[in-house]
């Protein structure tokens, strides 16, 4: 006769096999480091991200790129309104220089003359008295023809502009220099002079000339 066997199940003795969860990492395999992981091991997990900081810091660096490109817009546009400013400048300063050179060329040779002549005729009082009326006049003229004095504020803004009027629309640097208040009093006091001395200026306005013709053309 067979004895009895205990069923399967034995009250007290359950033994309940752990559930996977629900969206929780499945158990690790240890053969994966051998064989590599299958497709299926992420299927439950959550799959690694790679989010990288690199399209955040597009934004950042467009605007360092579009920063340096007005600042070297700006520096450009400076460099090529420099330029032409002091190549206007320039021009107009060249002609003023000729104008101002011209009246202290005329005083200058007045002087030398007349020293020469009081020399050799120191009885004459008239000579004597030319050769300091002719002194004095250059010295003066040099000071009111310095390059502080004609390209002061008086007639020269911050910006270069003359501020003296100068009649016409399209004037040129030569009409402008003429044009100048001191230039315009200074040439009328060496013309006076020279008529009464009896000194040929239309051979100087002729060099004159001819030197305002090569400065504009070397600007």
């Amino acid at each position: 006769m067979l004895r009895d066997t205990p069923p399967l199940h034995t009250p007290g003795l359950d033994f309940a096999l752990p559930l996977p969860i629900p969206g929780s990492a499945p158990p690790n395999n240890q053969l994966d480091d051998i064989f590599g992981s299958s497709p299926s091991s992420h299927a439950g997990g959550v799959a690694p991200t790679h989010a990288s900081t690199e399209p955040s810091d597009i934004p950042r660096l467009r605007s360092i790129h579009v920063t340096a490109g007005y600042r070297d817009g700006i520096a450009s546009a400076k460099a090529a309104a420099v330029q032409a400013g002091f190549d206007e400048g320039f021009a107009l300063g060249a002609v003023l220089g000729l104008r101002a050179g011209a009246v202290l060329g005329v005083l200058e040779g007045c002087v030398s003359a007349v020293s020469g002549g009081a020399k050799s005729e120191l009885g004459s009082r008239g000579r004597v008295e030319a050769c300091g009326e002719a002194r004095e006049l250059l010295g003066a003229a040099r000071k009111a023809l310095s390059v502080g004095s004609v390209m002061g504020r008086d007639w020269f803004d911050e910006d270069g502009i003359w501020t003296f009027a100068v009649e016409g629309e399209d004037v040129t640097f030569a009409e402008v220099a003429d044009a100048h208040p001191l230039v315009k009093r200074w040439t009328s006091v060496v013309e006076a002079l020279a008529k009464r001395w009896h000194v040929d200026l239309d051979v100087l306005r002729e060099e004159e000339g001819d030197g305002e013709k090569a400065t504009t053309a070397d600007v």
